[in-house]
């Protein structure tokens, strides 16, 4: 594999690497076992990467800095063409686990994918502070499928908190939505912030809202001593809904 290749022309060396990208997406997108690439096929394109790596005239050439953005466009285009369609407009039971099961396939692929490119990770990408493959291909789920649908998404979650609340305190589908929150942890790449932002803030904003309401009922009827007392058991009991 290696030794027919031009390392120094990106063209070339792009066209033996795309069709097994290609593929991993295919593999993965059908269910069809059968198609997944081989153990060796990533060994030996593992070891094409580490080739271009290792080159300084492959370092010289720039083909190294257009190897990393063109796996950044591959991703890109899968999200895009492959995951992102026909989410928009979707009810809530039906948007929500499509959103889950496209994660997931896509979460299988990036794994596959980076560990071609593992050694691109290591060294260019630490060199330069550069994402890793693996962080830009999270980034790119996120804006290019999530983001469209990122109210929704949240709206699903905080619905489902409002609808314990008025019933028995059962969430329905609880699973799903614990998935939910969970990817919006990893889609922050464990920094939390996107979580924070879509989730997290907008359920405290309906638990501060619901203790406001507690203390103007309280106010209206009982003794202003019962106010403090509900000041302190209110926090209690809502932290743990």
């Amino acid at each position: 594999m290696e030794g027919t290749t031009n390392f120094k022309d990106i063209a070339e060396l792009w066209a033996l690497l795309q069709p097994s990208l290609d593929q991993i997406i295919s593999a993965e997108e059908s269910g069809d076992a059968s198609q997944r690439l081989p153990t060796h096929t990533y060994s030996q394109l593992y070891s094409v990467v580490y080739t271009v790596c290792t080159k300084a005239e492959c370092h010289q050439a720039g083909v190294v800095d257009q190897l990393y953005k063109r796996v950044g466009q591959f991703v890109d285009g899968y999200c895009r063409e492959r995951l992102a369609p026909q989410l928009r407009g979707l009810p809530p039971d039906r948007l929500v686990p499509q959103v889950l099961a496209r994660w997931g396939r896509f979460t299988t692929v990036l794994k596959r994918i980076t560990s071609i490119f593992s050694y691109l990770d290591r060294h260019y990408c630490q060199s330069l502070r550069l994402r890793t493959t693996k962080e830009a291909g999270v980034n790119s789920f996120r804006l290019l499928v999530v983001d469209p649908v990122v109210e929704e998404l949240s709206n699903a979650v905080l619905n489902g908190l409002q609808a314990a609340r008025a019933s028995s305190g059962s969430v329905a589908e609880p699973d799903q939505l614990k998935s939910v929150s969970q990817m919006f942890v990893e889609l922050g790449l464990d920094k939390l912030f996107f979580y924070q932002e879509n989730i997290e803030q907008p359920y405290l904003t309906q638990v501060r809202s619901i203790i406001d309401k507690e203390m103007a009922i309280a106010r209206q009827v009982l003794h202003a001593s019962t106010e403090a007392k509900v000041e302190q058991l209110l926090p209690q009991q809502t932290s743990h809904q």
